[in-house]
């Protein structure tokens, strides 16, 4: 039977990614310095968002819930 093979590769990203600049900072390959620059030489794109209201509706699992946590009234 023949073995399978797995051809693995390193994921390169970029090093100002936010989900792994802190990383790139404390192995020393990017410093405070460079990660403001490059904060502050990108382009504000405020203009380019569209607001949008979003209306949550309670969900009945979590009705049920909350009447099967109350009390029974004690009887007399």
């Amino acid at each position: 039977m023949a073995k399978a093979t797995y051809n693995v590769r390193k994921l390169e990203t970029a090093p100002y990614d936010k989900r792994v600049v802190a990383r790139q900072i404390s192995g020393g390959s990017v410093s405070y310095k460079d990660l403001s620059k490059h904060l502050s030489d990108l382009a504000d794109s405020a203009d380019n968002a569209e607001e949008i209201t979003v209306t949550l509706e309670e969900e009945e699992e979590e009705v049920v819930e909350e009447e099967a946590t109350e009390e029974p009234a004690a009887e007399a």
